[in-house]
């Protein structure tokens, strides 16, 4: 999940009521007009088709026009602030996911509640106009009772905190963090929405032990290019510093991203000016763009978006001819009407009471042909929706796979693994009335309202410590070592239900007893394992002793023996 805040020009006035316009896709010809800002939630220009639903919250009418004036009314209150009087949001999801209206109005509440915004006046809506699933949020910064403006302190950090909170609540694709692992921004949106590695992280797991080794030894530049060299990429100035990139050009990162030790000064301060490669290293390994991607997915992704286009163009046309067809039908029942009123003005049988009465007769019938036409365009244009749907990615797949694709299917099994790995990796007990309630304050922990400490370790991985559960979201080593550790601490004595793959399990096993941990474990075939490892562990502990008395005794019976002679 990724949430912005999307500034404004600063050339550009403050105005609730355009974004609001643009948020809720709002006509023109709306009873009161609006400015720039709101214009833009509301979407002027599509005429309302992009938007899935609407929301509109602490406000006293759930009209959108009558909303956004009683927010422009709560603004026009505050005359000191100077700063902008909007705050404007986007909560967006990889193009693989989609959120139910409850979760999007719980991620809309969490992120609202959290940035002290509770309280204030706000207009949302979910746009599906793009390939991927995004939520706006339009918000009144003015308190509607004490008339303060508020501005969020440092907003970013308490976005990216709420983001990973609401990714593990609701299940969702866990991007990376402030502070988690060496991604720079472009990086992770490619990993996340894309579902593609990257070239930061193909490098990471192909030569990141090689390179720690090179760097240790490296005497000139010429080392350093036979590593990049064997993997078909080159370090070569960029700016003001260093670039990583493959030999085509095609990719590349900044240097020190990968590490800090490849910073243009650190290396110019070792081995002097820059120097280029003399002799090219045979490629051993070459990184390909769509590396992570399943076979087959490049080209049903292609033909997804190309039959989305087909869609989407064949429904706005549809809809653009709908409302030709009503406008003129609209016009013509006007004129209709008109022709009536003028022809009981000009009757000169009728006196001013019984016109008086004939005016209102036709009014009302008026009234009655313009809802019925209004229903019946509301109708046709719900059955050209249905006729011709956004479909998301996951729907698609679904629906190849129905036809019999195969490598549909799989690609769509593959997008759910990561919400089975959530509620599958799991350490608790039986009972809990004798847990221990533990937080390890080094580790900087995250302490949701419902209870819940969410660590994250240095390597990328997270843990999840709840009052029934200890979970593991995203398993890396240091994180399981750090779940078995709370679980050790608040179940101490206790046997330890373990949940997940086996290849979590037995690294679970594993770790546990080559880090001396008292735990212990349910499952016989688990806790066997577990007591393997610790004998294990104890044999090399007294081999190793054995060896160390051994050269003492060797090393003392050789001295005695020099002395002798």
């Amino acid at each position: 999940m990724i949430i912005k805040v999307i500034k404004r020009k600063t050339s550009e006035r403050s105005g609730f009521d355009r974004l609001g316009r643009y948020i809720l896709n709002a006509k023109h010809n709306s009873p009161i007009l609006f400015t720039h800002t709101a214009e833009y939630v509301m979407d002027v220009k599509g005429d309302g088709e992009k938007v899935a639903w609407y929301r509109i919250s602490n406000c006293q009418s759930e009209t959108p026009a009558i909303a956004i004036a009683e927010v422009l009314a709560t603004q026009s209150a505050n005359k000191r602030t100077k700063s902008d009087k909007t705050y404007h949001l986007v909560v967006s999801v990889p193009h693989w996911e989609s959120l139910t209206r409850e979760q999007a109005a719980d991620i809309e509440d969490t992120i609202c509640a959290g940035l002290g915004f509770s309280d204030h006046q706000r207009i949302s809506a979910v746009h599906q106009n793009t390939d991927h699933f995004h939520l706006h949020i339009a918000i009144n910064k003015i308190h509607p009772t004490t008339f303060h403006c508020i501005e969020p302190y440092y907003p970013y950090y308490k976005l990216d905190n709420l983001a990973k909170e609401l990714e593990i609540k609701h299940g969702l694709y866990q991007d990376n963090r402030i502070g988690q692992g060496k991604h720079f921004a472009k990086v992770g949106e490619m990993e996340v929405h894309q579902q593609e590695e990257s070239f930061l992280r193909w490098l990471h797991e192909n030569i990141g032990d090689q390179l720690k080794e090179v760097l240790q030894k490296a005497q000139h530049w010429q080392d350093v290019h036979d590593l990049f060299g064997a993997y078909g990429a080159e370090i070569k100035p960029r700016g003001a510093g260093l670039a990583i990139a493959t030999l085509d050009g095609k990719v590349g990162i900044k240097a020190s991203s990968l590490d800090r030790k490849l910073s243009f000064k650190s290396l110019t301060d070792r081995f002097g000016e820059y120097q280029s490669p003399q002799d090219k290293k045979k490629i051993h390994k070459q990184y390909q763009l769509g590396l992570g991607k399943p076979p087959g997915m490049s080209a049903l992704y292609v033909e997804f978006k190309k039959g989305r286009e087909i869609n989407c163009q064949a429904r706005t046309k549809a809809l653009t001819e709908l409302r030709s067809e009503h406008n003129e039908k609209r016009a013509n029942l006007k004129n209709w009407y008109r022709q009536r009123r003028a022809s009981v003005r000009s009757n000169i049988v009728m006196d001013k009471r019984t016109k008086r009465a004939a005016y209102h007769e036709l009014s009302q019938e008026m009234k009655k042909d313009f809802v019925q036409l209004k229903q019946y365009e509301r109708e046709q244009k719900l059955t050209i929706r249905e006729e011709l749907p956004t479909q998301t990615w996951d729907e698609f797949l679904a629906s190849r796979a129905e036809e019999g694709d195969s490598e549909a299917l799989r690609i769509l099994r593959r997008r759910k693994t990561y919400r089975k790995e959530i509620s599958e990796t799991l350490l608790t007990i039986e009972s809990f009335e004798e847990a221990r309630d533990i937080i390890k304050t080094h580790f900087r922990p995250t302490v949701l309202r419902n209870g819940k400490v969410i660590y994250r370790a240095q390597d990328g991985g997270v843990v999840s410590d709840e009052a029934t559960a200890i979970s593991v979201p995203q398993v890396t080593e240091a994180a399981t070592l750090l779940a078995l550790s709370l679980a050790d601490e608040r179940f101490h004595g206790k046997a330890v239900i373990v949940e997940g793959s086996d290849e979590f399990k037995l690294h679970v096993a594993r770790l546990s007893a080559f880090e001396g941990l008292s735990i212990r474990f349910a499952d016989p075939v688990l806790e066997k394992d577990r007591q393997r490892h610790v004998m294990v562990k104890e044999l090399s502990r007294k081999g190793l002793k054995e060896t160390i008395e051994n050269n003492k005794q060797s090393k003392y019976d050789s001295s005695q023996e020099t002395r002798g002679r």
